[in-house]
């Protein structure tokens, strides 16, 4: 990627969770370098990738923390998300009970998190249509439930994988500028004269 020094950095932190055998690991490979391994070793507790994106003159650096679905590594899951800018709760669309974890995580990230990460809900493994049983519009309503932006896609074939890190680029991008907004208006109620009192 080409990074000229009229670029402005924005590094954020991109945690995934759900459970295991989803397809977290294999989603972030796909993402970063285009590989996809039909057998995926279980990720023990968690794994740190970087992903840049470009748009316009901003170059998009998502820290990508995968982390690990298995029960035994389930308490550990909090320390990835409680700083987290961005959460992605993922379940496989052919298995129903990764569906059902999927409200668990958000609870338990509801219950450990002073604010609640901007929030993705994705359905992976859509190209097993055959054994779905986990609908789109099942999707799309614990998504509007929980206030997270939903998408579908197949880290197998690649299926709206692009589209999802654009559009979580994006969301990066609105999430800086609102920070910086905070700032600023913040140091402008400093600036701010403080009234004199008068004495009776």
């Amino acid at each position: 990627m080409d990074e000229r020094s009229d670029s402005t950095f924005v590094s954020m932190k991109v945690v995934l969770i759900g459970a295991s055998t989803v397809g977290k690991t294999s989603l972030v490979n796909v993402a970063t370098d285009g590989t996809f391994q039909d057998t995926q070793a279980p990720t023990i507790g968690s794994c740190f990738v970087v992903k840049k994106i470009k748009i316009v003159k901003k170059v998009i650096r998502l820290h990508l923390w995968d982390t690990a679905g298995q029960e035994r590594f389930r308490s550990l899951a909090p320390m990835y998300f409680r700083d987290a800018n961005v959460a992605l709760i993922v379940y496989a669309v052919n298995d129903q009970k990764s569906f059902e974890d999927a409200s668990g995580w958000y609870d338990c990230m509801e219950s450990e998190c002073q604010t609640i990460p901007y929030l993705y809900l994705i359905g992976n493994k859509i190209d097993l249509e055959n054994e779905r049983n986990v609908s789109h519009d099942d999707g799309l309503s614990l998504a509007e439930k929980i206030g997270a932006q939903f998408f579908e896609v197949s880290a197998k074939e690649g299926t709206n994988v692009d589209e999802l890190f654009q559009n979580i680029a994006e969301a990066c991008i609105k999430i800086d500028d609102d920070y910086h907004n905070m700032v600023h208006d913040e140091k402008l109620l400093e600036k701010q004269p403080k009234e004199k009192k008068s004495c009776c």
